[in-house]
């Protein structure tokens, strides 16, 4: 017989009103790409350069100023709310925020650790969006795919979840998926042609950054150039990452196609519009 569950789903709040937890809650927030929703680089640079140089301490500010003695309001709602339905269900209740603490893989851990099997999820908003509704559930299926040994979005970091890339450009001086390739065989966005990776146990050994800061050691299977428009067939179970965030579920025995070609969306040129911008001044303010 199955037990059931609750999982109360919330946006979140910092730890504490402290510059470092702020700064931490609202890059992991504004990180997020169903909240920026702009490609990964350009979203760095916002939320690096432009926004936490200054943004955390003047939200620091205004959370003192609602901030209860028991912590953040939100927080302390919500674990309201979650005694009060645990007392009237009589099942076991958790609440999990999408970005700090109570976190939604701790909140789904606790409910799994007590035998839960059957989870009922109630996102606490009133309208579906992407920046809150959206974001909240992806991430609690992170979880649980990570939970349950598949490839999960977080499993992009740890090598030896990865099966396969397609990739468009390899560049070896980027940092992520897009170096593994561009370590091996480097592709420049001017050639008309991709790189295909496989991934597998007793490969050669490449080290690799992963992420800033994170080096490690990929083993690599196969290697093969891939012409615009050709197929590269996969098939589940896995998830597919589009520009290492964009998670697609691929369920068992389903078979997918991917294809490489320049009928994509148009893409920004970071480096020129920099340049750009720092000739015309337009970061320079006047006091």
């Amino acid at each position: 017989m199955s037990k059931k569950g609750v999982i109360l789903l919330n946006l979140g709040s910092p730890d504490s009103t402290e510059v470092s937890d702020v700064r931490r809650y609202l890059r992991e927030f504004l990180m997020d790409g169903r909240v920026i929703d702009a490609p990964f680089a350009i979203r760095w640079f916002l939320v690096n350069c432009l926004i936490l140089p200054t943004r955390p301490r003047e939200s620091a500010e205004a959370y003192e100023e609602i901030w209860q003695e028991d912590g953040s309001p939100l927080v302390i709602t919500s674990l309201r709310q979650q005694k009060a339905l645990a007392a009237k269900l009589d099942i076991p209740v958790e609440v999990g925020m999408r970005y700090g603490n109570p976190s939604t893989p701790d909140a789904l851990n606790r409910l799994l650790d007590q035998g839960v099997d059957d989870l009922f999820i109630i996102p606490m908003y009133p309208h579906y969006a992407m920046s809150s509704y959206e974001t909240a559930v992806v991430a609690l299926i992170d979880a649980v795919i990570t939970r349950d040994a598949f490839i999960g979005a977080k499993a992009l970091l740890d090598p030896s979840q990865l099966k396969e890339a397609l990739l468009c450009r390899a560049e070896p001086a980027a940092v992520g998926i897009t170096s593994l390739g561009g370590l091996v065989r480097p592709v420049s966005d001017k050639d008309d042609f991709g790189l295909h990776l496989t991934f597998t146990k007793g490969g050669r050994q490449l080290l690799a950054p992963m992420g800033p800061g994170m080096f490690a050691k990929v083993e690599i299977g196969k290697t093969r150039l891939v012409k615009f428009d050709q197929a590269v067939k996969a098939q589940g179970p896995s998830v597919i990452a589009l520009d290492g965030e964009r998670e697609r579920v691929i369920a068992p025995g389903q078979r997918i196609e991917m294809r490489i070609s320049r009928r994509g969306p148009w893409v920004v040129d970071l480096a020129a519009t920099l340049q750009r911008a720092a000739k015309q001044k337009i970061f320079l303010r006047t006091m």
